[in-house]
């Protein structure tokens, strides 16, 4: 059969208005649209941050301070036919430069953002201060773009509130596939290790305060964010005037 100029047109048309209508021409849509995603790491100096980086990108170069906030991505063949992006950036020198979080942490990155926030274990005297102070920055960064004009156009609180009620299974990938499927959206891998004599590996979802704490379900509601600070902080005193001094 033979089509005009015209007709092939009007097919084209019909067929973007339809891959409109089904929602592929959307970011988190279907297979022609590449997938793009965001990893923002955080955390003091020296933690492994730019290790972690290295590991996943698969670089055998030694890691260099970090300065301020830098900037890297990671391509890799998808579904569709252009490759997918991943985003990269790395916080340099723990809440010291938090005032560049606005750089990365925007309305238009945020609702694909994992943010990794990595810790020193082998310094607990400083731990709870680093988390505590890192945490309230990416809270107050996050609030502050939810409430903004583009973050209410794009409807931000309510994608994170229906983000944050989804069941995460209990299996997920080590650091580098872990690292892969929030970038990339690859498949969740079996890893899980919760014998603290070993490295741990603990994802989100696959521990509950029952086996935490050992209580039994209902005794925990009241074991908030300053209930575990006042836990940890009593067997691991924390040395924070001096770090708190640095971040003000």
């Amino acid at each position: 059969m033979v089509l005009s100029e015209g007709s092939v047109w009007e097919i084209a048309v019909t067929e973007g208005r339809k891959r409109r209508s089904e929602g592929l021409d959307d970011v988190s849509g279907g297979d022609s649209t590449p997938h793009q995603a965001t990893l923002l790491f955080v955390g003091p100096r020296g933690a492994g941050k730019t290790t972690l980086i290295q590991r996943f990108l698969e670089r055998e170069e030694a890691p260099k301070p970090t300065l301020a906030l830098e900037y890297t991505y990671a391509r890799k063949s998808g579904k569709s036919l252009t490759k997918d992006v991943c985003h990269i950036w790395e916080l340099g020198g723990g809440a010291v430069f938090s005032s560049l979080l606005p750089t990365p942490i925007t309305h238009r990155t945020l609702a694909s953002m994992t943010i990794i926030l990595v810790l020193d274990l082998s310094k607990p005297e400083t731990m709870w201060v680093h988390l505590e102070i890192l945490l309230g920055k990416i809270k107050e960064r996050i609030m502050d773009v939810v409430g903004s004009p583009g973050g209410k156009e794009a409807n931000l609180q309510e994608i994170l509130g229906q983000a944050a009620q989804k069941v995460i299974d209990p299996e997920h990938p080590k650091t580098k596939e872990l690292l892969s499927h929030y970038g990339f959206g690859t498949s969740e891998g079996k890893s899980l290790s919760q014998d603290y004599n070993k490295p741990l590996i603990i994802p989100a979802g696959s521990d509950s305060l029952n086996f935490i704490t050992g209580m039994v379900e209902g005794d925990n509601q009241n074991m908030n964010f300053e209930s575990w600070k006042r836990v940890f902080t009593a067997n691991f005193p924390q040395v924070n005037k001096n770090i708190k001094d640095s971040f003000n």
